[in-house]
């Protein structure tokens, strides 16, 4: 049952322990995120040690070996749960330092008489304690997110056994090397709040989720499926926004995430949230490019912007919500005719072999089903895309994937729709993706 306000997030915890070189692709977030990052790489992105907090369970990467019947599956989830969890815990250790780093080569070119003279801005020690700030409630933001994993509805199958840290607000581990690709996406994390849950975010909202909706009412209206609710699943479901939005118009939803970081703020705007607008976060504290005003990036932005408790009782007409974790083709292969709708945002570029995922998708809908797909084709595994070099990407055409589409689907309409994706609400810079639905 949810702890907040009436909404309650079901997270089955079935999933398929992937390969740890899959899995830093697999967790990306969005087609921004390395871009989004660049910048912050050079200032704070690299891996962070902690120096403060008590010595915990050791991990793998710190040279432990399994406790006896571990099994080498169990650990390596269980390894990747908690470094995702202490990246959270240990987001303002990465931050302060971009923070002194851009501080530090500010300060030092103002020394100069000659750009001191040229410097219209206030007093610079200012911004940076600003920053600071902005900083230190962001990681009380943050700590909420991994509080009491004992009782986390998210984490690895079978939970954590002897590593379960103590209750409360999780500290990381004094030693314990941050990982910087997953301190990005805990920064990602951030900016996806407000593409989801921020009144910011409400134009990315419109363009990329209400397209599918629309379709979904229209395709898939509430009273076709005599006797229930049509069952509408929503594969890479990030922080849940798009789910919640088929629930509130009465469909039986259900988001699939395999990213720990996604699946850990799911859990708490579904159920912890509170009142709207009732959390203050600052997402754009440490990115310090692309910026048109002096301070743009100190800017507050206010969740959720809806309280999802607020709709979850019966007169209100929601429908139901669940979350399931796991990697989209290992959950969903053996649920065959099981759903009435899928719904696709910024996903099908996600997959290594985009064959496999269609098949999959075919499957599991029953006969007169409905696809709705919104999404530019940047495949995530390209080198281009972010990938490794070496892993697999079939990347194709849309002409080719049309051809692979129609193979199991009849296409009702195909538009061209332009959305962007978390694209900062800084207004210096703006990526519109040219998608196809």
């Amino acid at each position: 049952a949810g702890r907040g306000r009436g909404c309650s997030l079901h997270v089955a915890l079935q999933r398929a322990a992937a390969p740890m070189t899959e899995r830093k692709r697999q967790d990306a977030e969005g087609p921004e995120e390395q871009a989004a990052d660049a910048g912050a790489q050079s200032r704070g992105g690299k891996a962070s040690r902690t120096g403060g907090g008590p010595p915990g369970p050791p991990g793998p990467e710190q040279g432990a070996a399994p406790l006896p019947g571990d099994d080498d599956a169990a650990w390596e989830e269980v390894s990747h749960f908690l470094s995702v969890c202490y990246s959270i815990a240990g987001y303002a250790v990465s931050a302060l330092h971009a923070v002194d780093t851009y501080g530090r080569d500010l300060l030092a070119a103002l020394r100069d008489p000659n750009n001191q003279s040229l410097w219209c801005g206030d007093d610079p020690a200012t911004t940076l304690r600003e920053m600071k700030a902005r900083v230190a409630y962001n990681q009380q933001f943050l700590d909420e997110l991994v509080r009491d994993l004992a009782c986390c509805p998210v984490g690895p199958p079978g939970g954590m056994g002897r590593r379960t840290p103590p209750p409360g607000i999780l500290r990381v581990p004094r030693g314990y090397m941050l990982d910087p690709g997953n301190l990005s996406k805990t920064r990602s994390t951030l900016r996806q709040f407000v593409r989801d849950w921020a009144r910011e975010g409400a134009a990315e909202r419109e363009s990329c989720y209400e397209p599918l909706l629309r379709a979904l009412e229209q395709y898939m209206p509430l009273g076709s499926c005599k006797g229930r609710r049509p069952k509408v699943l929503t594969p890479g479901s990030g922080l849940g926004r798009l789910t919640f939005e088929a629930a509130r118009r009465g469909y039986f939803a259900e988001g699939n995430e395999f990213s720990y970081h996604m699946l850990l703020g799911t859990a708490w705007v579904l159920n912890d949230s509170g009142a709207a607008l009732g959390t203050t976060i600052f997402p754009f504290v440490v990115d310090t490019v692309g910026r048109r005003g002096a301070y743009d990036h100190l800017r507050p932005v206010m969740i959720p912007d809806v309280c999802p408790g607020d709709f979850c009782h019966p007169e209100s007409g929601f429908g139901d919500i669940s979350m399931r974790s796991g990697e989209f083709v290992e959950v969903y292969k053996n649920q065959a005719k099981e759903w009435d709708a899928v719904l696709t945002a910024f996903f099908l570029d996600t997959a290594h072999n985009v064959f496999i995922y269609i098949r999959v998708l075919a499957n599991l809908l029953r006969p007169g089903g409905i696809w709705a797909n919104l999404g530019p084709l940047l495949w995530h595994y390209s080198p281009t895309g972010g990938g490794p070099y070496d892993a697999v990407s079939i990347e194709l055409s849309w002409e080719e994937v049309r051809v692979a589409v129609e193979a199991y689907f009849i296409i009702q309409e195909i538009h061209r729709q332009d959305a962007t994706y978390t694209d900062g609400a800084l207004g210096g810079r703006k990526k519109v993706y040219h998608c196809l639905h």
